[in-house]
């Protein structure tokens, strides 16, 4: 009888039900595929991008991977403990663990509306959602004295955004005039976080992408398509972009952006397709990224506005 595997969830499709679980290397060079009817003792809504999942492994062929019996490595809803310590000087402090290994750690900002660090004290019982970082740390958000009120907290939160994503992918899904694709696309990106984004003015396009951004370490010349046949005629468009991004700086509307060298370059050529690299030239990667991907990322963000490597993520898309 094969054995459950632990894998962290990679895309989630909320309209349709399904998602895919990162590949395990070892097991499959393919990312396993669930639907809602695979899931055991979680709701669909209760899932988020990253969350750790344990599964049985399905892998018909190289074209088929799939995940049964869908159970997440850690509780989710709501949960019950005692506090366990207090950092008065910090204002954070541990819940005593409930599955017997990791204590669970809270902050003054992951407590419910209405309650105050100076609220509580040591083995106090609370309520709380267990949150899993991506190195496996536990924290506790939402927390409160109270059942009821951390209920109706924690349900409103997480039917917003899942009513904002939905209909941020609907849209999406009815684009089909060019020009609304590429506003809509900037939207997305600047709803990320991308404060350093720029469009190029749509009267003197001719010849340029689209747009450019960069964040840290990485910068992006962009350019948005409908076509699925975009290889066929954006072959010297890519290698004018290229051109471009080895140069030290970059022209948009009047503005002069300087580009560092020894930054990360990409060239993106974002569409409804898939995310998958294209080819690297000259140390710039060249990817097709889906609009999709980068709402997946939106949506993250927004289950966790705390977290801060929202560089990494674009990066590494399409690897």
């Amino acid at each position: 009888m094969a054995e459950k595997i632990t894998g962290k969830i990679k895309t989630l499709n909320m309209e349709k039900r399904f998602g895919f679980i990162h590949k395990i290397h070892g097991i499959s060079e393919k990312d396993f595929y669930f639907r809602e009817v695979d899931l055991i003792n979680v709701n669909f809504e209760q899932l988020s991008v990253g969350m750790e999942v344990r599964f049985l492994p399905n892998v018909v062929s190289e074209e088929g991977c799939f995940a049964n019996k869908v159970i997440p490595a850690f509780p989710v809803g709501i949960q019950q403990s005692k506090i366990k310590t207090l950092n008065q000087e910090k204002e954070s402090g541990f819940i005593f663990n409930i599955d017997g290994k990791q204590d669970i750690y809270f902050r003054k900002s992951n407590l419910a509306s209405g309650l105050t660090f100076s609220d509580l004290a040591k083995d106090d019982v609370v309520y709380f959602e267990i949150r899993v970082g991506k190195d496996g740390f536990l924290s506790a958000v939402n927390i409160s004295k109270t059942k009821e009120a951390e209920s109706k907290n924690s349900i409103d939160l997480q039917s917003t955004i899942a009513n904002i994503v939905k209909t941020i992918r609907t849209n999406a899904d009815f684009i089909s005039d060019p020009y609304v694709f590429e506003d809509y696309c900037f939207t997305i990106l600047k709803l990320l976080g991308l404060t350093d984004a720029y469009q190029y003015p749509r009267a003197k396009q001719a010849g340029n992408a689209d747009g450019f951004f960069k964040i840290k370490a990485l910068e992006v010349l962009y350019d948005c398509t409908l076509s699925e046949f975009y290889k066929d005629y954006k072959k010297d468009q890519i290698e004018n972009y290229i051109n471009r991004l080895n140069k030290t700086q970059i022209t948009i509307d009047k503005k002069e952006i300087s580009l560092n060298t020894t930054n990360n370059k990409q060239i993106w050529i974002i569409t409804k397709g898939k995310t998958q690299i294209i080819k690297d030239s000259d140390n710039i990667l060249v990817k097709e990224i889906s609009l999709n991907s980068l709402i997946d990322i939106l949506e993250e963000r927004l289950s966790n506005l705390k977290h801060d490597n929202l560089m990494a993520k674009l990066q590494e898309l399409g690897e």
